[in-house]
């Protein structure tokens, strides 16, 4: 009973991946078939249709491995080592390959430096955390009578 409750809990995450998978799959294609026109946030920064188009994929093998092994254990058969192995590999040379291009393409000089230091214009809130942490703030603010 508790197995058969437990796949069908995978078949839903399965479910729910293939649509995931699908969408990626279609803004992959709107991504390389539509070019510039829909990739227009990334152009005033420099970048090419490379950096997105490897993060898609690489989300998109990581939701097919995914996907293969919730349907190996559904069919209760062991997931193949090599498949796994060599989905494994291309997920990881996806990781090096949009890493290096966006290395290559200096992504990370392009946005603005967000390193300021702490902001000034913010007041303390010191009398906030006295009030709170008094000893008669835990006692409903009632004064108690002394004995």
């Amino acid at each position: 009973m508790v197995l058969i409750l437990l796949k069908i809990i995978a078949g839903v995450i399965v479910f729910g991946l293939i649509m995931a998978a699908c969408a990626l799959i279609i803004g992959l294609f709107a991504l390389i078939i539509g070019g510039a026109s829909i990739s227009i946030p990334f152009f005033p920064l420099g970048m090419t249709l490379w950096v997105p188009a490897l993060g898609i994929l690489i989300v998109l093998i990581l939701v097919i491995l995914l996907i293969y092994v919730l349907m190996c254990l559904i069919a209760s058969r062991k997931p193949g080592g090599k498949t796994i192995l060599v989905i494994f590999l291309l997920w990881l040379a996806g990781i090096i390959a949009c890493t290096c291009i966006a290395i290559r393409e200096n992504v990370g000089d392009k946005y603005p430096d967000q390193t300021q230091g702490p902001r000034t214009d913010v007041p303390e809130r010191d009398n906030h955390r006295r009030r709170h942490h008094h000893p008669r703030a835990a006692a409903g603010g009632v004064r108690q009578p002394k004995a």
